[in-house]
């Protein structure tokens, strides 16, 4: 029976920024953190799950107003 395979140990820290509310925020903190990580050494990618596309705007604002977007 094989063993099973444990997850793989990352040295890089996930931050996930999610409510159900809107109007909570969660697109501007999550801008200005992206933003403030990109002044350090550290890299970021924000994924823009909003249907609204808020994030995507406020990062890539020539980005096509349609689709999924990594900024």
């Amino acid at each position: 029976m094989p063993q099973p395979r444990k997850p793989a140990t990352s040295q890089v820290p996930i931050i996930a920024i999610a409510g159900t509310k809107g109007g909570g925020g969660k697109t501007t903190v999550c801008v200005h953190l992206a933003a403030r990580l990109g002044t350090t050494s550290r890299p970021c990618i924000v994924a823009d799950l909003d249907p609204q596309a808020a994030a995507t705007s406020w990062l890539l604002p020539e980005a096509p107003p349609d689709g999924f977007n990594l900024a």
